[in-house]
């Protein structure tokens, strides 16, 4: 009888746990040496007179690159207008101008880069806020700005300075003629001002309870940065944080202690969970954190408004930019996010990212403030604009304008020409009515 042969099964190589290790160390090491570079060349001892050999000429900012920080495929920001325009104020010189930096392309996705002529810069609710006029006449307003600084000879003790606030402008009346809504920006108390002797007791609870402190500051990098891009994260925010949606916690909150807040506050807390748009947020965003971090952890997610999370995209696409394409840059991120006492929910914070080129340091920094009555919305054109700028003072780029500007004396809108857009909260209004009935 013939025996039958066996065909012999080649086994795979053993590498999961080996190969994965291996790779993980590497990874590890070429990290550890970029920030040993990047630590090198900020404390080196040249003095401002003496030029790096690490550095390549000034580079500009590629069209194709510009482009892409247009695209927002989660439909974040608010939608591209026609027109768009900045203007880079120096807030402490004793002359304040106008700076202005030209793109490498003027017209992107049907908007138009325009000159900014006639500025008269006003403050409204403590944000700095801006009139202008357009090359072809068209009144614009900047109620939108981001704070940035340049330290020059840096990081020597006699480093010179400059505070600027990045103004962004779009058209100040929409299709119909009206103006924009100025927003307002002023932050709701947390607790009411008079309780009764029942709710002293749980107002005693709310203040006694610890807040948290959640994020912290780490070196980008853009082997990290694509290797996150190209991979799921492996636990979800909300399995991280016990299978609670934000939404969820948000309302617990409000469910807790809404007897003691008060009513501005419990007004917005109703209007954030009737919108229903609510999210967990990472402090310290997840592509940005380096493989040696994990960026899925208690200690770095809060539940907060989804227009909080993408005013912060701003900066964080900001600085993936400068980690991807950057020359021998030195890109770092540092946010502090604070919650409501004793909860996962935000209150305020910031978010501030430092790029580092030769003796050039810029920071770029944006305060966060969760509960205002009505905020203003990030638009998608903040970003390209901010990288422009933010590239030009790092690489000493000439302004093809800088304008004297003018004080204005804006206090309401009736200072400003054309008719009020208030925000319509009839729908949330009605929701609200029935809050009690929610369950979650």
């Amino acid at each position: 009888m013939a025996h039958k042969k066996h065909r012999s099964r080649r086994r795979a190589p053993p590498i999961n746990a080996a190969r994965e290790v291996m790779l993980l160390e590497a990874i590890e090491q070429d990290l550890a040496q970029q920030y040993q570079d990047a630590y090198d060349i900020e404390h080196s001892e040249e003095t401002p007179n003496q030029t790096s050999e690490h550095y390549p000429p000034n580079s500009e900012l590629k069209a194709e690159q510009y482009l892409d920080l247009f695209h927002d495929p989660y439909h974040r920001f608010m939608p591209h207008q026609h027109l768009m325009g900045h203007a880079l104020i120096n807030i402490h010189a004793e002359s304040p101008t106008a700076q202005q930096f030209n793109p490498p392309v003027k017209n992107a996705y049907g908007v138009q880069y325009t000159q900014i002529n006639n500025i008269r810069l006003f403050e409204y609710q403590g944000q700095p806020m801006a009139l202008g006029d357009a090359e072809d006449g068209t009144p614009m307003i900047a109620r939108r700005s981001i704070q940035m600084q340049l330290k020059e000879n840096y990081p020597k003790s006699h480093a010179k300075k400059n505070e600027y606030d990045l103004l962004l402008f779009s058209p100040l009346h929409d299709h119909t003629g009206r103006k924009k809504y100025l927003g307002q920006h002023k932050t709701a108390p947390l607790l009411k001002t008079i309780v009764t002797k029942k709710e002293q007791l749980l107002e005693t609870q709310l203040l006694g309870a610890p807040e948290k402190h959640k994020g912290g500051k780490v070196y980008v990098d853009s082997v990290s940065i694509q290797h996150r891009e190209a991979h799921k994260r492996s636990r979800s925010q909300k399995k991280v944080m016990g299978k609670k949606s934000a939404q969820q916690i948000i309302y617990r909150f409000y469910q807790d202690y809404q007897s003691v807040l008060s009513p501005k506050m419990k007004n917005l807390m109703e209007y954030v969970i009737a919108s229903g748009n609510n999210e967990w947020t990472h402090a310290l965003g997840h592509r940005l954190c380096p493989l040696t971090r994990n960026p899925q952890q208690r200690n770095n997610l809060v539940a907060g408004p989804a227009w909080l999370n993408s005013k912060m995209n701003v900066t964080e696409k900001l600085i993936v930019h400068h980690a991807k394409h950057g020359q021998n840059k030195t890109t770092r991120l540092k946010c502090i996010l604070d919650t409501l006492p004793g909860s996962d929910v935000i209150d305020k914070g910031f978010i501030k990212a430092k790029i580092t080129r030769d003796k050039r340091k810029v920071t770029v920094r944006q305060n966060l403030e969760a509960w205002v009555d009505y905020p203003i919305y990030s638009h998608a054109t903040d970003i390209p604009q901010a990288v422009l700028v933010s590239q030009a003072l790092l690489e000493e780029h000439t302004p093809y304008c800088v304008a004297a500007i003018h004080l204005g004396k804006i206090r309401s809108y009736d200072d400003l020409p054309g008719v009020a857009e208030s925000p319509d909260t009839s729908q949330i209004d009605e929701i609200t009515k029935n809050l009690k009935g929610i369950s979650l």
